[in-house]
C-alpha cells in the first residue's frame, strides 16, 4: 500500500517540477540557417529541478522495493511524515500560479523535496543495517587512538561545563530544522542554489549510507559504557526485528550530522554574513557530534570528506541538460 502511496506523492512532485520549471513551448524547434542547408534542431527545455527530483523519486522506490521484503515499519505511521510534503507541494503549485515571481514557489518545492528525502533516505539507512554485517568500533576507536584523541577525557570535560554543554546541545539539535532555513535562505535571497545543495544532500546520503552498510557500528559510547537512543533499534534491526521502531539517526561512520553541517555552509557561501554565521553555527555542530551525537573523531573527519567529494560531484551536474545532450538531426530543405 505504501509503495504505491509513495509512487503517487512522487508523481505529484514530478508534475509540480512540470508545471513550475518546464517552458510551455518545449519541445522547442531551432533553426539555423548554413551554407549547407538548414538544420532544425529539437531542443527539449527541461526543468533544472528535474534531477533532484529523479533522484529523490528513485531514493523512493529503491526504499519501498527494499522494503516490501523487509518490512521494517515506525512506531508513528509514515503518512503521518510525509503530510507536510503534500502541503508543500499544493503551496508550490499554487504560488506558482500567482504573480509572486519564482521565488516563492521555488521555496515549497524544495521544502516538498527534502521532506520526502529526509524521510525515505532515513528510512533507507534502517535497511542497510539489516545487513548485519561485523561492526567496525574496536578499528574505528584504534583510529582515534592513532589521532592521539581520548573520546573519553573530551565527553568528560564537555558534560562538566555546563553552558558549554547546553550551547552544544542547542547545536546538535538544530540538525532537524537548519535545512527549513538554509533552504528559505537560498530560494528567498537568490544568493546561493536550492538545486546544488538538494544534490550535494543526496549524494552525501547514498555514500554514507553505503559506508555504513560495509561498516556499521555502535559509537564510542559502547566501548565506554553508555547505551545510546539508537542502540536498541541497531540491535533489533541486526537481531531481524523489524519493528515498531524509533525515528532515530543510526549511522555512526561516517558522520551524517558533520557532513550536513560542512554542506550548510557551503550552501550559503554567496553571502559572506550568511556564510559566516552559518559556519560558525556549524562549527558549534561539528564540535557538538563527539560527545553528544556519540561519534568517533575519525566519523567527523570521515563525514566532512564526505560531504567535499558530495559537493563536487553536485557541481559537475549540468544545470541544464539540454546544454549537455542536445541532439541534432540535420535535414536538407532543397527542392
Amino acid at each position: 500500500m505504501w509503495l504505491g502511496f509513495a509512487a503517487l506523492a512522487t508523481c505529484r512532485m514530478v508534475l509540480i517540477a512540470v508545471t513550475y520549471g518546464y517552458k510551455r513551448e518545449s519541445p522547442k524547434m531551432v533553426i539555423d540557417q548554413s551554407a549547407s542547408g538548414s538544420r532544425i534542431t529539437s531542443v527539449w527545455l527541461w526543468s533544472k529541478h528535474a534531477l533532484p527530483i529523479s533522484l529523490v523519486a528513485a531514493l523512493v522506490v529503491v526504499d519501498r522495493a527494499w522494503n516490501a521484503s523487509a518490512r521494517i515499519f515506525w512506531e508513528l505511521p509514515i503518512w503521518e511524515f510525509l503530510l507536510p510534503a503534500i502541503l508543500f507541494a499544493i503551496s508550490a503549485a499554487i504560488f506558482k500560479r500567482l504573480p509572486f515571481g519564482t521565488r516563492l514557489p521555488e521555496l515549497s518545492l524544495y521544502l516538498c523535496i527534502w521532506t520526502f528525502f529526509s524521510i525515505f533516505g532515513l528510512h533507507l539507512t534502517y535497511l542497510a543495517a539489516t545487513l548485519d554485517l561485523p561492526l567496525r568500533d574496536a578499528a574505528l576507536a584504534r583510529a582515534d587512538q592513532m589521532l592521539g584523541f581520548d573520546w573519553r577525557n573530551w565527553h568528560n570535560d564537555v558534560v562538566a561545563n555546563g553552558p558549554v554543554l547546553k550551547t552544544l546541545i542547542l547545536a546538535y539539535e538544530s540538525f532537524s530544522f537548519e535545512p527549513i532555513a538554509i533552504i528559505a535562505i537560498l530560494a528567498l535571497s537568490g544568493r546561493g542554489s536550492n538545486r546544488e545543495f538538494l544534490l550535494s544532500a543526496i549524494f552525501a546520503l547514498v555514500i554514507t549510507t553505503v559506508l555504513f552498510a560495509v561498516l556499521p557500528a555502535y559509537g564510542p559510547d559502547e566501548a565506554f559504557g553508555d547505551i545510546s537512543r539508537w542502540h536498541p533499534i541497531l540491535d533489533q534491526l541486526r537481531a531481524g526485528q523489524r519493528g515498531p521502531m524509533d525515528f532515530a539517526g543510526i549511522i555512526t561512520f561516517p558522520s551524517f550530522h558533520a557532513c550536513l553541517a560542512l554542506l550548510y555552509t557551503i550552501a550559503v557561501r554567496g553571502s559572506r554574513a550568511g556564510f559566516l554565521i552559518v559556519g560558525a553555527w556549524n562549527l558549534l555542530v561539528l564540535i557538538s557530534c563527539v560527545p553528544l551525537g556519540n561519534h568517533y573523531l575519525v566519523d567527523v573527519i570521515a563525514g566532512c570528506c564526505v560531504a567535499v567529494i558530495a559537493w563536487l560531484l553536485a557541481k559537475l551536474m549540468p544545470a541544464n541538460p539540454t546544454n549537455a545532450w542536445q541532439t541534432e538531426q540535420p535535414r536538407r530543405l532543397d527542392a
